[in-house]
């Protein structure tokens, strides 16, 4: 954990540098606190992108192991603070006490004070869930960490061994980010709330629209850390899902598109779309729009290449895009898309997905019908991956009924805010799965920046009702969201008082963690667990410290078909535990030495069942890996 804290210390203190010495305030020797807003969204954008290209530049040369990212993320933040020159530090040192003067102000700027406190109960609420709980969320264990695990098991980023196509086929931005946090770490106990940084970035967007627009230094902090108490954004900070990510890189790719036209906004604008880009598969229409609005915007200010440049840019996170066409034919494999004559073939259909856990009477409605009530529905309980609700009270009865006045008065003093908030929803409703809320996460942020600079020019008494009515709403809904922290599990109060290995197994994605533990458990550092196609949640396979390994056992390939061939691919993997799906070959190969396999479990969600592995009396002959390339330690 000392040595995450170093690098993350490290990355900031590179990235305020670097932006210093990108926009700086004046070409003066005299450091300048004007236009801290401009350049603390670029910051944000080098901090979130500096730990993604150290994981690969690293992995591709065959480095990639905890040691190595803490040395080479100190180098570069060194070589970064003294390449930068003596200005851009002093720059950078104004800058801190800047951001320093307008938090001491925010005591100074009445109710606001409790606007921004709420959102850091919100945050700290959200460390204290990710430190106490297992890892239990759907997505993380399917998808999101099994590219983490796979990386430290193999010490290269590759096309992981597995069954769930997702693992694969998606951008991996934000679970790079995750595997440059996770090799700092001695074990899973923090990896969960390594979605913060972003959620701290969201608030920079935020924060740096609100001030553009004309909001005080404080005011604009304050509504910018608010976003941090809304319920879901709560709930995905305590879990390795990619939503806030999302949100983040959307809010700030929005910053640079609607700020000024220049050589360095437009690479940025670009850098943040390409991060957009790299986030979710969802991201395609959103960036689309913001490259078409970059180029307009550029063609008015006559520079027009600019925005053909930002473009361009944004091209590099199409990376996964480009492999999946170029694999499958399909760049959002293996999602079927229908657009006008032309299909998108995938085994997945996209019109059930969509509608996948709605009750019938969403299920059936029309897509504005599903928004409009997700944007009111209070969900009972609240969760990290609900499907409809979750963005509280503060959104749907304070927000928006404010932007909704300030559209339509159309007020040319937030008119900047006001194009912002716009854009960044026709950005979150380009997708037929807005109604799912932790889609359009991005959108309170940029309705929280539209409130706190139009609020400026309202009178003392409006702004500290303004302000109240904005802390009391958020307190209701992150008072409401935090049974959802725990879900089926008992409550957080109740985790603060249990033991810590009675903490590993209170919370579960299938009711079985405690299972689960007890036959990672019982491994000892470098055996394995084995797993084919029918499960699909590999990530409640590795051990929460690392020392074990995960073998995927391909059936399409000879050695796993035949049964003599898998058990010798078993006692040479020193695979320990089997999950062996019902009617596959693994299945044969447990039938055929049954006196090896004990039972532990059946699987609570997929036809299959856990054994503990006994090893072979005799040295297994020599026969080729079954896991596709996964190595011993």
């Amino acid at each position: 954990m000392a040595a995450l804290c170093f690098s993350l210390a490290a990355v900031v203190i590179l990235a305020v540098t670097a932006a210093a010495r990108l926009l700086s305030a004046s070409p003066s020797s005299v450091p300048s606190p004007s236009r801290l807003h401009e350049r603390a969204p670029v910051a944000a954008v080098i901090a979130l992108v500096a730990p993604v290209v150290l994981v690969r530049a690293l992995a591709a040369v065959h480095l990639l192991n905890g040691p190595a990212v803490v040395l080479a993320t100190l180098l570069l933040a060194i070589a970064t603070v003294i390449a930068v020159g003596r200005r851009a530090r002093a720059q950078a040192a104004q800058d801190a006490r800047t951001l320093a003067r307008a938090l001491r102000e925010i005591s100074r700027a009445g109710a606001a004070i409790a606007v921004l406190a709420v959102g850091v109960v919100g945050l700290l609420l959200s460390a204290t869930s990710a430190v106490l709980l297992p890892i239990w969320s759907w997505d993380a264990l399917g998808y999101h960490l099994p590219i983490v695990y796979d990386a430290m098991q193999t010490g290269e980023l590759r096309w992981v061994p597995t069954s769930v196509p997702f693992v694969n086929v998606y951008p991996r931005a934000t679970e790079l980010y995750f595997l440059w946090c996770r090799l700092q770490l001695g074990d899973d106990a923090l990896v969960d709330f390594c979605q913060a940084p972003f959620g701290i970035a969201a608030v920079v967007a935020s924060a740096s629209l609100a001030r553009r627009a004309g909001a005080s230094a404080p005011r604009a902090i304050a509504y910018g850390v608010a976003y941090l108490a809304v319920p879901l954004v709560v709930l995905q900070l305590a879990t390795c899902y990619v939503d806030v990510a999302y949100a983040a890189a959307l809010l700030l790719a929005v910053v640079f598109v609607t700020g000024p036209v220049t050589e360095r906004t437009a690479l940025f604008a670009g850098v943040a779309i390409a991060l957009l880009l790299s986030t979710k598969p969802t991201a395609p229409p959103s960036a689309a729009l913001l490259c078409a609005v970059m180029i307009v915007r550029a063609h008015r200010a006559r520079r027009a290449r600019l925005g053909v440049f930002a473009a361009s840019v944004a091209v590099v996170g199409a990376e996964a895009y480009v492999r999946n066409l170029l694999r499958f034919g399909n760049p959002i494999w293996p999602i079927n898309v229908s657009v006008g004559p032309f299909t998108l073939s995938g085994p997945e259909l996209a019109a059930p997905l969509f509608t996948q856990g709605l009750p019938d009477v969403y299920a059936r409605a029309s897509y504005p019908v599903r928004v409009a009530a997700s944007w009111f529905l209070e969900p009972v309980p609240y969760l990290y991956d609900m499907r409809m609700g979750g963005l509280g009270p503060l959104f749907a009865y304070v927000l928006l009924p404010v932007a909704v006045v300030l559209v339509v008065r159309r007020d040319p003093r937030v008119r900047g805010a006001r194009l912002a908030a716009l854009l960044v929803a026709a950005c979150v409703l380009a997708t037929p799965a807005a109604h799912w809320s932790r889609f359009t996460l991005a959108l309170p942020a940029a309705l929280l920046a539209l409130a706190a600079a139009a609020s400026e020019r309202f009178s003392p008494r409006a702004r500290v009702g303004l302000d109240s009515a904005v802390a009391i709403a958020a307190l209701v809904g992150f008072v409401r969201t935090v049974p959802g922290l725990t879900g089926e599990g008992p409550p957080l109060s109740e985790m603060l008082r249990m033991p810590a290995a009675a903490r590993a197994t209170a919370v579960s994605v299938d009711g079985r963690e405690p299972q689960w533990a007890k036959a990672r458990n019982a491994l000892s550092p470098g055996d394995a667990v084995a797993y084919d196609r029918v499960f699909e949640l590999p990530g409640q396979l590795w051990r929460p410290d690392g020392a074990t390994r995960v073998v995927y056992l391909d059936d399409t390939r000879d050695d796993v078909r035949d049964a003599a061939a898998l058990l010798a691919g078993l006692d040479r993997e020193h695979v320990r535990v089997l999950v062996a799906g019902d009617d596959l070959p693994t299945a044969g190969a447990v039938a055929r030495e049954p006196w090896r396999f004990t039972s532990l479990f059946r699987c609570p969600l997929d036809p299959c069942t856990v054994y503990a592995v006994a090893p072979a009396a005799t040295p297994a002959a020599v026969a080729p890996p079954v896991s596709g390339g996964a190595r011993m330690p």
